[in-house]
């Protein structure tokens, strides 16, 4: 946040950032200057939602080098600036959890069942792996053969690989082939039939 405002030269002055921050704390959420101090070196960089769009009220509508810039347009733009640092912000884990996810998945529930997912996982890991030899051979250029293929089932094909590079939809689609038996039933089917396609 500050980093946004002070690009946009909403703010100049770090210190003023971090008073008018402190008195919203102290506003929000505590009923002394004492509990307030103690409140705001506790937390760390996060603030409320209330806390934020008071900032932001406070910064582009009530103070006067600001009132004439800021109309719906500027704003939407501000928090879509606002937005853009955040996510660019956060450390790669925090953005993406499938990975883990599957993995405790594998582990969940008793003994048998924790079997049969492991033989899931197990199956689903063989098949993303296959999918990325089928693509070595299908990017060096040997593909007369798949060339004479229905278009769709191209298609199909190169929706697979790009999926197998994919770790996120990897990760994801493993839990999903883990735990429903249907959808199983529908990546075992697309599994022979792109096997039939490259073999």
């Amino acid at each position: 946040l500050e980093q946004v405002l002070m690009q946009n030269q909403l703010v100049t002055d770090r210190a003023k950032l971090e008073f008018i921050t402190k008195q919203i704390i102290q506003e929000e959420g505590s009923n002394s200057e004492a509990e307030s101090d103690i409140l705001y070196l506790q937390r760390d960089d996060s603030i409320s939602f209330v806390e934020f769009m008071r900032l932001i009220y406070h910064f582009t509508l009530t103070t006067s080098e600001s009132q004439t810039r800021n109309d719906e347009t500027s704003l939407i733009k501000l928090m879509q600036a606002i937005r853009e640092t955040a996510l660019s912000a956060r450390p790669k884990q925090a953005q993406d959890t499938s990975p883990l996810l599957a993995a405790v998945a594998i582990r969940s529930g008793g003994t048998n069942v924790c079997k049969k997912r492991q033989k899931h996982s197990d199956q689903f890991d063989h098949y993303v792996s296959t999918f990325s030899v089928w693509e070595s051979k299908f990017m060096d250029g040997d593909d007369a053969r798949l060339a004479k293929q229905p278009p769709r089932r191209l298609e199909i094909l190169r929706g697979c690989f790009e999926g197998a590079r994919n770790e996120s939809v990897v990760a994801a689609l493993k839990i999903v082939y883990m735990d429903y038996a249907a959808l199983r039933l529908g990546g075992d089917l697309i599994f022979k039939l792109m096997s039939k396609l490259v073999r």
